[in-house]
């Protein structure tokens, strides 16, 4: 007769399969691409930047730097609206990045760190076992702090939210940059115990470790992708996942961000079940093993654990999103026009009593 396994044990196996669960659902956020920048942007890449000095290993090349921006303000001149009654504390959130580059490291210099091309609000509610996600559009203009070459901070400029993670060092500052213009826009009020942050480069993994990810296509894919035809389900694998999830610019359907965003959350909703159905809680440490160094968090582990392992047996409330109109284009880019009455309404409807 087979031998029972412990109840304790039984138990640590739920929970690292839990752990595991959630973690990939966070990197998955990392699924976006980047928007190219024209040659005028004040933007730049890594591509435009030497890095190495000509005789001198190790010393780095600083570009010429343009100064503090025009219609810059300093973190004191700006304010935050306040919510009428008291937030719950029962809600815990932290913030996912994803970020277009295949690699997260630290840039020796700033400004040139990739931008946030994906940014949503995790948020659990401890008391009624239950969480939620917001998803920002890339594309709102909020107050974003600019900084120098050299990390030397030039204030906040009203711009699109995606660039926010670009002016950081590639890591935990340029996480902690994001983070300052997602509380701009939710409110002071909201509190985070922190961030993660993921590159795009994990989709094709996580569609081959679940033998390929379905999914309906609902935008036209022609000359894009011909294997996605509008109306049909398709199984996701390899490169066509990262297609899926990463399309934008050639699309026939929007040139904007909206159906992109779409897209994502499809992907991770139907990835999510796809791993609970068909992998072992081996195979999800494996897999969670393999991709871990992909990602940067001001979070420790043990503290992520802590606050988000429950959130596998919780009930999913569901996704919101906060989009609004666009307006004028910044650095030859599309943005958002924030539609500040809607965001009070979602935020005080979700956070507040």
């Amino acid at each position: 007769m087979k031998k029972k396994t412990p109840k304790k044990l039984r138990k640590r196996d739920v929970l690292i399969f839990a752990v595991i669960l959630v973690l990939i659902l966070l990197i998955v956020f990392g699924a976006a691409k980047l928007i190219e920048k024209s040659n005028g942007s004040k933007h730049r890449n890594d591509s435009d930047v030497e890095s190495q000095a000509d005789d001198e290993p190790g010393e780095l090349e600083i570009p010429e730097d343009e100064g503090r921006p025009d219609g810059a303000v300093d973190e004191a001149d700006l304010t935050t609206w306040k919510a009428d009654g008291s937030y719950d504390n029962n809600i815990k959130n932290i913030l996912l990045i994803g970020v277009d580059r295949p690699v997260l490291e630290e840039q020796d210099i700033y400004r040139v760190a990739g931008q946030s091309d994906v940014i949503m609000v995790l948020s659990m509610n401890m008391k009624t076992k239950e969480y939620f996600l917001i998803s920002i559009n890339r594309d709102m203009a909020v107050p974003v702090e600019n900084y120098s070459y050299i990390g030397e901070s030039y204030g906040f400029v009203t711009e699109q939210i995606a660039l926010a993670y670009s002016y950081g060092d590639g890591t935990r500052q340029s996480g902690r940059n994001v983070l300052k213009s997602v509380k701009l826009l939710l409110g002071d009020d909201v509190p985070f115990l922190g961030f993660i942050a993921a590159p795009f480069s994990v989709v094709s993994t996580l569609a081959d470790a679940v033998d390929g990810v379905p999914v309906l296509i609902e935008d036209d894919f022609s000359g894009v992708d011909d294997t996605f035809v509008m109306g049909e389900t398709v199984v996701l694998r390899g490169e066509h996942a990262e297609t899926f999830c990463r399309a934008r610019k050639n699309m026939k359907t929007s040139y904007y961000n909206e159906n992109r965003m779409t897209r994502q959350i499809a992907f991770c909703e139907s990835f999510i079940q796809k791993a609970k159905e068909t992998m072992t809680a081996k195979e999800l440490v494996n897999l969670y093993d393999d991709m871990m160094d992909t990602t940067i968090s001001d979070m420790g582990k043990q503290d992520i654990t802590k606050w988000i392992l429950n959130a596998y047996d919780y009930t999913f409330k569901g996704f919101y999103r906060i989009d609004g109109e666009y307006g004028e284009d910044m650095h030859d880019a599309p943005t958002m026009v924030v539609d500040e009455d809607a965001v009070r309404e979602l935020v005080t409807s979700l956070y507040y009593k």
